[in-house]
């Protein structure tokens, strides 16, 4: 090998080095800390482009034995800083777009390298599809296998983490910011706030309904609901309290099911659901497992939208049509740990113990109240039939 090929190796070398002190320094997914710069690094806000990575970073290295786990909703929702989770170290387990599969993978995985006491898992429809995960899908190998010394440096010399360092630079000097309040807990994205309610929530409308109906139509897959009865049976036989719930989504993001032919669909899931947690509850296990709906049509989910004369009025309880506040999230934890069915900070008509027993009550009264909201909201639900019938939602 002649001089000139060592001058180039040599600087293949020093650059390879060099990207990957870089990364180590700026450290835009807040893994290392290693340094600090007001300035410089301070903002971490690629933390939400890549979660997969930092949350299986962050579960790898912290000492929890709760989890909140879900979907975005949980991500900026479920506080682990919760009045009744004050006994436990909870981490916010919330993902993008997460499939129940990666869910389970991620919740085996902690229950055995973790001394895990309790999980609280949300549940949403579409995370039951027969399709597989609709994002994090790139990292979730991150997510479901350790994280040795070969991980580290493939992530400080991959030119996702390198674009991302340059974006922490620019978004740190001109201060803007995703913040991770605690343990996984993050500020929701500006883009929640930065058009009009009605903008939002017609946005999200559509898109929900393009996932029933449009390219990737939604196909509902018992083998999904099984694969959760896999894991309460593995927390039910170690102990491990489970807390489950079916999501509050806005009223007018059910009608989305309603309006693309998903209701029965929807139902028969809701009734398989509370089969297998009544199955695997059932067996005498030394944990205990729940079920409660914060779904259909009540106080909460029904909130009235500002219409477009009240343009800047932001939701008290909702950021979109499917991600709701802090406060709610709060209310959903307040209600699942409450030792009496009525509580003072949470409607009486927001959050249900579903059982076998009293399944086909609670879905009646859901029809009963969708029906009330119909029939008050009708001039809306017809606007979001016309975008079913018209096909605009492929826009």
């Amino acid at each position: 090998m002649d001089k000139y090929a060592y001058k180039l190796l040599a600087l293949i070398l020093t650059s390879i080095f060099g990207i990957g002190l870089f990364n180590l320094l700026i450290d835009p997914l807040g893994i290392y800390q290693v340094l600090s710069v007001e300035g410089v690094n301070s903002n971490k806000t690629e933390k939400f482009s890549m979660l997969g990575i930092v949350k299986a970073a962050e579960l790898e290295t912290g000492n929890y034995d709760a989890l909140l786990m879900g979907t975005s909703r949980v991500l900026f929702a479920l506080n682990p800083n919760h009045p009744d989770l004050s006994e436990f170290n909870a981490y916010n387990m919330g993902l993008k777009g997460p499939h129940i599969v990666d869910l389970v993978l991620i919740a085996s995985r902690a229950i055995k390298r973790k001394s895990i006491k309790i999980i609280i898992l949300e549940l949403g429809f579409r995370m039951f599809s027969s399709e597989a995960a609709t994002a994090d899908t790139a990292d979730r190998a991150h997510i479901v296998t350790n994280l040795d010394l070969l991980d580290h440096i493939e992530n400080t010399l991959d030119r996702r983490i390198l674009r991302a360092s340059i974006r922490t630079i620019t978004a740190s000097r001109e201060q803007h910011s995703n913040k991770f309040y605690f343990n996984g807990l993050l500020e929701p994205p500006d883009h929640f706030t930065r058009a009009p309610i009605r903008d939002v929530f017609d946005r999200n409308l559509r898109i929900v309904m393009r996932q029933y109906v449009g390219f990737r139509k939604y196909d509902y897959d018992l083998t999904n609901t099984q694969l959760l009865a896999d894991l309460l049976r593995q927390c039910r036989d170690r102990g491990i309290m489970v807390k489950l719930y079916f999501s509050p989504v806005h009223a007018m993001d059910l009608e989305t099911v309603r309006i693309t032919g998903q209701w029965d669909v929807y139902e028969r899931w809701k009734r398989d659901v509370v089969n297998a947690v009544d199955r695997e509850a059932g067996q005498n296990g030394r944990g205990t497992i729940q079920l409660w709906d914060f779904s259909g049509y009540n106080s909460m989910t029904t909130e009235p939208i500002p219409d477009d004369a009240e343009s800047d009025r932001r939701m008290k309880w909702y950021l979109d049509s499917h991600h709701y506040t802090e406060d709610v999230g709060n209310m959903i934890i307040t209600r699942m740990f409450s030792t009496t069915a009525n509580h003072p900070k949470v409607p009486d008509d927001f959050g249900v113990l579903v059982k076998n027993n009293n399944i086909e009550t609670h879905l009646k009264r859901i029809q009963t109240a969708r029906e009330a909201f119909a029939k008050k909201h009708s001039y809306e639900i017809q606007k979001l039939e016309a975008i079913y019938e018209r096909k605009l939602y492929v826009r």
